[in-house]
């Protein structure tokens, strides 16, 4: 996993980078997409803990990113931290 950082970092950056509001809250594939890469973002951040901290800040950062943009939601990435 820590071989695809980089990639899955910049989809997440993709992904938060829509701006219209109305595709981010009815476009069901995008809220799926989004929540499949912070599934990928998840067990990333939990492969480089401890390993590797800048793969494991990035993922941090690329959380931030994602939660300014509207793009992913506390309380569901919560519930996949509490199922782990």
């Amino acid at each position: 996993m820590l071989d695809f950082a980089n990639i899955i970092f910049d989809i997440c950056y993709a992904l938060s980078s829509i701006h219209n509001k109305d595709i981010k809250e009815n476009d069901y594939r995008l809220n799926y997409k989004s929540e499949e890469i912070s599934e990928l973002l998840l067990r990333l951040y939990d492969q480089s803990f401890n390993y590797d901290e800048k793969i494991f800040y990035k993922c941090l950062n690329a959380w931030d990113v994602m939660f300014e943009s509207g793009i992913l939601h506390a309380r569901n990435l919560t519930r996949k931290i509490d199922s782990q």
